[in-house]
């Protein structure tokens, strides 16, 4: 992962399978305008060491990247997701699969084929 406090300027680069300091990672949350994350796609999600450390670093910012999930009885315009307290940064996914785009769409390749011969169709 790349954290960037202005993009073409400073830049911090994280590795989320390496020994990290959580109460850092935090901070390096607060101070970057753009977040960027370079991992490969496994089995359609995250690596479990991507998970691992945002499950580590998230929990740890309770209370400085976010407040809670956003929703609350009393206010039915909040929607999930709006709880967080670091809004106006920017981030980007940057995904490796090893895969052509057509083997997520062509209907005869790998991946539709996988679940076609489960008996799930994709959605048009």
């Amino acid at each position: 992962m790349v954290i960037c406090a202005t993009p073409g300027h400073d830049v911090k680069v994280v590795r989320a399978e390496s020994d990290y300091d959580i109460k850092e990672e935090v901070q390096n949350f607060l101070w970057a305008d753009v977040v960027i994350w370079q991992m490969p796609g496994w089995w359609m999600g995250a690596p479990w060491t991507v998970k691992k450390y945002i499950d580590d670093v998230f929990t740890e910012g309770h209370g400085a990247l976010y407040a809670s999930d956003g929703r609350t009885r009393s206010d039915a315009s909040k929607k999930y997701g709006s709880g967080g307290l670091i809004q106006g940064k920017k981030y980007m996914l940057s995904l490796t699969w090893n895969a052509p785009m057509e083997a997520f769409t062509e209907k005869d390749q790998f991946l539709p084929r996988r679940w076609r011969r489960r008996g799930v169709p994709a959605i048009p």
